[in-house]
């Protein structure tokens, strides 16, 4: 059996996280009387506070190759500087440009995006400064770098997006743009927390930001 853990790698403004993954199958490559099959877990944990982001058993089979992590949304996709912002204009809304006019939202670009990670592959939401979900968020919007709406969602935690001039299956690009928006309340110095909670190839897997 074995223990997997990566070190935290900080990125721009991302939260440096460690990716812990448990296995009770054999070494490949080491005659292991291990099981055939089992179950694994995998966490992910805060490397600046030690608050766990996720932690979940997952049943494996030993016959596949585990001799490396299961993919992690925190190294397929970086997001850098957060800065927050005012919704421009008059009557523009988070599915016609991101961030509802007058709303404070904060946006992030994406430095990086591998494997052509999607809007699917990964789940959003805010914790606040004790470490809870936040209802104070009213929507979140992915754009494209020309400023697009590609998908977004209502409500104060994103479960599934909907359609923009893309979908949920359009690949992110390098200066693509996630905003959050978060009402008409000023948030600044609040100490909330992007959660980024990945799906899909990159399930049990969570990456954070600090929001200014």
């Amino acid at each position: 059996m074995g223990l997997f853990a990566l070190p935290p790698i900080p990125e721009f403004d991302q939260v440096p996280t460690w990716q812990f993954t448990y296995s009770p199958c054999g070494f490949i490559g080491l005659n292991s009387t291990g099981p055939t099959s089992g179950e694994a877990f995998l966490a992910s944990v805060n490397a600046s506070s030690g608050a766990v982001l996720s932690a979940k058993p997952q049943e494996i089979d030993c016959q596949q190759n585990l001799s490396a992590p299961p993919p992690s949304i925190f190294s397929a996709l970086s997001l850098q500087n957060p800065e927050l912002v005012v919704g421009t204009g008059t009557g523009g809304t988070i599915p016609s440009q991101g961030c509802t006019s007058g709303d404070y939202c904060y946006e992030l670009i994406v430095g990086n995006a591998t494997s052509m990670v999607e809007p699917q592959d990964f789940s959003l939401s805010v914790d606040n400064s004790t470490g809870e979900p936040s209802t104070i968020p009213t929507g979140f919007a992915i754009l494209s770098p020309a400023g697009q709406v590609i998908v977004y969602s209502l409500g104060d935690a994103e479960m599934s997006w909907a359609d923009g001039v893309g979908n949920a299956t359009t690949p992110l690009e390098w200066g693509s743009m996630i905003w959050i928006d978060m009402g008409t309340t000023n948030p600044a110095g609040q100490d909330y927390f992007l959660q980024v909670q990945g799906q899909g190839p990159y399930a049990d897997s969570a990456a954070g930001y600090s929001l200014p």
